[in-house]
């Protein structure tokens, strides 16, 4: 008889989410050994690591920084309390950036001009601490940049994280990126026509974007509160981005579980995405396994059973960049 694993995943199955994907990537490398696997979809955003602490769900996909938030009650979770039961069970790299870029119709060369100049800016930006230290940097809020004429917008157009609503479908919002009603874009970006993601590739297609540094300091304070890494958006990501341009590399991606999962089944789960470490190079999104860096702790630990199979293989364990 195969055994039922609920995973929490990020929207609709096949859908092509990030956290989706390593679902499906999982599913393929743990099935053979006697598990059928189910993918939940109501587990997306910060739901995640509320269904696998709680038990709604066995294992999960995630953003590390999520996670970790999710793990000490941070951010996001302050008002709920720390999870402190979820465990890692395998780092995925995941190349993703914090970027910026401004439709060349804007005028906009230099994001110092809007405050400067004050300019009615229609500027949009992702979830997470690291967009509102780059919006910080500058001085806007949502009353400062609606003064001027423009408006601060969140990207991420949907009703806030209810658990029982289904994503909507991506047509349906960001309709801003194909008619040209933005200035700038402050967001995650990595490649792939995703739902979260596919207003870079319309933006990128149908208007001309350019590509601005992130600033240094604001590159400084989040790599010190261990939100992301200096790295950079690479020359042609997308069309626009004509060189590599300095940017925020975000943490990678993560498989976890919570503490009460099975030994013998966290290390069946770590033991066969090693094996099948090549199906992570058959994905719509360029992930890959690294043993450098698959047991690295950013901030949550390890479980026990996904220690002892790295330790039988002599992958090294500690502490992350």
């Amino acid at each position: 008889m195969r055994r039922r694993v609920v995973f929490a995943g990020a929207s609709i199955v096949g859908r092509g989410t990030p956290w989706g994907t390593l679902c499906e990537v999982t599913a393929k490398a743990i099935e053979p050994h006697g598990y059928s696997v189910e993918i939940e979809t109501r587990s997306w955003g910060p739901n995640n690591g509320r269904f696998v602490a709680d038990g709604r769900a066995i294992l999960g996909a995630s953003n590390m920084m999520w996670l970790r938030d999710c793990y000490t009650g941070s951010r996001e979770f302050a008002d709920e309390g720390p999870r402190a039961n979820l465990r890692v069970i395998a780092n995925i790299n995941a190349p993703a950036w914090a970027a910026i870029a401004v439709n060349e119709a804007s005028g906009i060369s230099d994001l110092r001009q809007v405050s400067d100049e004050q300019r009615p800016a229609r500027v949009f930006f992702g979830a997470g601490p690291v967009y509102r230290e780059i919006i910080d940097h500058y001085g806007w809020t949502a009353q400062t940049l609606e003064s001027w004429g423009g408006s601060l917008r969140s990207v991420h157009d949907q009703p806030r994280y209810d658990p029982e609503a289904p994503p909507l479908d991506e047509p349906e919002f960001r309709p801003w990126a194909k008619t040209g009603e933005f200035d700038v874009i402050i967001d995650s970006l990595y490649a792939g026509y995703l739902p979260e993601n596919h207003h870079w590739m319309e933006a990128s297609i149908l208007w001309d974007l350019r590509f601005l540094p992130v600033p240094e300091a604001v590159v400084e304070r989040v790599t010190a509160e261990g939100l992301g890494t200096p790295g950079w958006v690479p020359h042609r990501l997308l069309r626009g981005a004509w060189t590599d341009v300095p940017a925020i590399a975000r943490l990678p991606d993560v498989i976890y579980c919570a503490s009460q999962a099975p030994d013998d089944f966290v290390y069946q789960v770590a033991a066969s995405l090693d094996s099948n470490r090549w199906a992570f190079r058959q994905c719509h999104l360029p992930f890959s396994y690294d043993p450098a860096n698959v047991a690295q702790n950013f901030g949550v630990p390890l479980h026990p059973g996904a220690e002892a199979y790295y330790t039988s293989v002599g992958y090294p364990i500690g502490s992350g960049r």
